[in-house]
């Protein structure tokens, strides 16, 4: 699960997209790493193009940061109080 984690935590859409100006090419997608197709929630042909939606990495950042500490699940005040 963790590597799971990783895979959307840090997916970067330039793997997977070129920009040039105002174009916007998609990479092959046969040829791209699993790790950077796992991120790929959805691809669909419009009539405008190509829609592209990665998962969102916020849930995936959260469970990082769970695993390594990094965050709270309730506040706790960082000051004394008299």
């Amino acid at each position: 699960m963790l590597h799971e984690y990783a895979r959307l935590a840090f997916a970067d859409i330039t793997n997977v997209v070129s920009v040039s100006g105002h174009a916007i090419t998609v990479k092959v997608l046969d040829n791209l790493l699993p790790d950077v197709t796992a991120a790929i929630a959805e691809v669909a042909k419009t009539k405008d193009g190509i829609r592209m939606k990665f998962h969102s990495k916020t849930p995936a950042l959260d469970g990082l940061g769970r695993h390594h500490g990094q965050t709270h699940d309730k506040l706790t005040r960082a000051w004394p109080t008299t």
